[in-house]
C-alpha cells in the first residue's frame, strides 16, 4: 500500500470538508435574514429640484402592478414582460420617491436593476447628461 504524503492528504481533506452536503446550522443569537419585500419602491434622486419628467427602466424578475408613489404623478407604464418595466413619470420628481412595483417570487433586491432613460425640466427640456441622477430600490414589507 502507497503511503500519501502531508501535502495530499491535506488536499484530500480539503476536497472532502468542501464537498460536504451538511452545512453548519447558523451561530446562536443571529437572526434570521428578512423576508424578501412584497413591492420596489424607486427614488429618484437628482442635484437639482427642477426635474419634472423621468422614463426608467426596471429589469428583474418577477415585476407586477405599477403605481405613482404620489397621487399629483402622471404615470405612463409598459409592463414589457414579467423582467421589463417602463415607466414615464411627469410632475414634481426631483428627490422623492416617484413608483411601487409589485413583485412576485420571493426575490431579494439585489436580483432589481433600474436604468434611467430620458429626464427633463419642469419645461420640457431633455438633460444632456444622466451621470448626475440615480436610482434607489428599496424593498417593501407585508403589512
Amino acid at each position: 500500500m502507497k503511503r500519501l504524503g502531508p501535502l495530499t492528504a491535506l488536499v484530500t481533506l480539503f476536497v472532502v470538508t468542501c464537498t460536504d452536503s451538511h452545512s453548519p446550522p447558523p451561530p446562536a443569537g443571529f437572526p434570521p435574514p428578512p423576508p424578501p419585500p412584497e413591492a420596489l419602491v424607486l427614488k429618484f434622486n437628482s442635484p437639482s429640484q427642477d426635474e419634472g419628467a423621468v422614463l426608467i427602466e426596471l429589469r428583474g424578475p418577477g415585476l407586477g402592478s405599477v403605481t405613482a408613489s404620489d397621487s399629483a404623478f402622471t404615470l405612463s407604464s409598459e409592463l414589457v414582460s414579467d423582467t421589463v418595466l417602463r415607466a414615464l413619470v411627469v410632475g414634481n420628481v426631483s428627490n422623492v420617491e416617484i413608483l411601487k412595483v409589485m413583485i412576485s417570487g420571493g426575490n431579494y433586491l439585489g436580483v432589481y436593476h433600474a436604468t434611467l432613460s430620458e429626464v427633463a425640466s419642469k419645461s420640457g427640456a431633455l438633460r444632456d447628461s444622466l451621470q448626475v441622477y440615480s436610482v434607489t430600490i428599496t424593498g417593501q414589507l407585508r403589512r
